[in-house]
């Protein structure tokens, strides 16, 4: 209709342009359609649509390269683009269906915005290039809504997605903040990190829109999540052939050379560490003056998520769980690599229920690092030689692994805090977490005594490895495990596991003793058993005869040969037996000549 927003279709596949189209025109819209980008680009110019809607994958021209020189151009730079990608499949109608679903979810906030931005054009309102435009991208965040569940600090019955008690002002941020080198807790609070994670179709606030190819290899698919170390995006690796994903610096950081020399650190070190319970990393990059890092795509949840959601695992899963980081975390350490910051938002439980160890953004090699090394990472899971700044070795990484542990097999964080100055303080001081059995009561000892272990102040009474904490765990057995999986046990697996099969010597008399008993047994009652009883050689020929006789009729022999009558015979005694019944005596006469 006359003076409705313009909005230009560029779409190769006809029905879906043709179907698209005229749902947006039944709709009041005025459409222009293009088969390619090539021709979507000449009618853009033509025609300056209020929206561009525009297929990725096109001949001639695709998506992408159209919006980069949509862009370009001064005249067209403010005009919104939504990129969509429709693949097709056996049966022509889905496509179509797809446009038809796709079209719906343009109602709402985008195309109202496009008409309200139309309408202020259409009465002389003039566009500021400064002002920020309405948001034009369908968001559909994927959110989980948890139980209700108690503040740690007032036991008040909350939201399962709060992240403070409107009661009592407890803060389920602050306390797990992570610290940067150098940085030391204030009263202030610092900006919070989102770490929600959102659907492939949500791409508010994302620098990179889905179908944007980086360093010609790396196809945006989507915004992941934000962590300490910037944005994580989902992509398509053209030359591996595979999904990754990207993580890229934070732009405030890149003129930081510290920060940028942990990030290619964590490249160097991480690419070290090959074992199927660790992310692995592929590669680095760099894209206009931004860093990023290709990793292993893992789909799953973070195990600090799946706790907050469900409270704590079963024992039997929790126990493969722990193994598994263990596992993960001795790989890391037979490379000489330490974590240093492991904690469950670090440990990612995929689609197939295994765990798998994140970020070694603040990893480095353990002959980098000396007591003069400026602490970072968490402080409700650093150890305490870490919080103090102090030589960190394999042990801390145990002391972490230890907490990670108690939140594994209890729910609970063994250090609780309002604040993250509060937790310094917490973790400074003498102050011991609950004992695991007074949170679960049916919690395995073997299990308490394994964490308490691994969380000891002095690191000489902790265990010297990951693999020494698999081992101690209920049923450890990390040398069956290594070749259930298909490894072969390291010297190391084979050296901490318990010495199984290995008797004490009171045992092993008591043994002996019952053997020996045995045998004198069996050999005094042969005599009242045996069939055949042995008879001397230094006996009478009597009584060896009777002997010969008696076996012979044991035997079954009802009449007996001329060889066995009395056991001993002489050999013309049987030459004259066997002429007597020989049938053929001319064998035996030629025998003789």
């Amino acid at each position: 209709s006359k003076g409705a927003p313009t909005i230009l279709v560029v779409e190769d596949h006809s029905d879906s342009r043709t179907l698209l189209s005229a749902w947006l025109r039944a709709k009041g819209y005025k459409v222009v359609e293009a088969r390619n980008g090539k021709e979507g680009l000449l009618q853009a110019n033509r025609v300056r649509p209020d929206l561009i809607l525009m297929d990725l994958t096109m001949p001639e021209l695709d998506g992408v390269e159209a919006a980069r020189q949509i862009r370009a151009r001064h005249v067209l730079s403010q005009t919104p683009r939504l990129h969509r990608s429709v693949r097709q499949t056996a049966r022509p109608g889905d496509a179509a269906r797809k446009d038809q679903r796709y079209a719906r979810s343009l109602t709402g906030s985008t195309l109202s915005s496009v008409s309200q931005s139309h309408a202020e054009n259409s009465n002389g309102a003039e566009a500021k290039q400064t002002q920020q435009r309405p948001s034009l991208f369908p968001s559909r965040v994927l959110r989980y809504n948890p139980p209700p569940m108690n503040c740690p600090s007032c036991h008040k019955e909350i939201a399962g997605d709060a992240s403070s008690c409107p009661s009592c002002g407890y803060s389920f941020e602050d306390a797990t903040q992570r610290l940067e080198p150098g940085e030391t807790p204030s009263g202030k609070p610092r900006q919070k990190v989102s770490r929600s994670y959102t659907s492939l179709d949500s791409i508010d606030d994302a620098r990179f829109v889905p179908g944007t190819m980086l360093a010609e290899r790396y196809r945006i698919v989507g915004l992941l999540g934000r962590g300490g170390m910037g944005e994580v995006y989902r992509a398509d690796d053209l030359k591996l052939g595979q999904p990754v994903a990207l993580k890229f610096l934070p732009e405030h950081l890149l003129s930081d050379g510290a920060a940028l020399a942990r990030f290619h650190r964590e490249v160097r070190v991480a690419r070290q560490v090959s074992h199927r319970n660790v992310c692995r990393v592929y590669d680095i990059g760099e894209i206009d003056g931004r860093h990023f890092l290709s990793m292993e795509f893992i789909k799953g949840e973070e195990l600090s998520s799946l706790l907050r959601r469900i409270g704590r695992l079963p024992g039997a899963k929790a126990i493969q769980i722990a193994r598994q980081i263990c596992a993960g975390l001795a790989a890391a350490h037979d490379v000489g690599v330490l974590h240093r910051d492991l904690k469950p938002s670090n440990v990612m439980i995929d689609e197939h229920g295994n765990a798998r160890i994140l970020d070694f953004g603040l990893a480095g090699l353990v002959e980098e690092f000396g007591h003069d090394e400026m602490r970072a990472g968490t402080p409700a899971y650093m150890s305490p030689e870490q919080i103090e700044g102090q030589e960190q070795t394999v042990k801390s990484d145990v002391y972490s692994l230890g907490l990670v542990l108690y939140e594994l097999f209890t729910g609970q964080r063994a250090f609780e805090a309002s604040s993250l100055n509060d937790m310094i303080k917490l973790r400074r001081s003498d102050t011991a977490p609950t004992t695991p059995t007074s949170i679960v009561k049916d919690l395995d000892p073997g299990v308490e005594k394994v964490i308490d272990r691994c969380i000891q102040k002095d690191p000489s009474l902790r265990p010297a490895s990951a693999l020494q904490v698999a081992a101690a765990l209920p049923g450890g057995d990390p040398i069956a495990a290594a070749l259930a999986a298909g490894e072969t046990p390291s010297p190391e697996m084979v050296a901490a596991a318990p010495k199984q099969g290995i008797l004490r010597p009171n045992i092993a008399g008591m043994l002996l003793i019952s053997f020996l008993v045995m045998l004198a047994l069996c050999c005094w009652l042969t005599k009242y058993t045996a069939v055949y009883r042995m008879t001397g050689l230094d006996q009478s020929p009597e009584v060896l005869r009777a002997h010969a006789r008696d076996v012979i009729r044991k035997l079954g022999y009802t009449e007996q040969p001329l060889d066995t009558a009395d056991g001993v015979i002489l050999k013309q005694d049987y030459l004259s037996y066997i002429a007597t019944h020989d049938q053929s005596p001319m064998r035996w006469e030629k025998m003789r000549t």
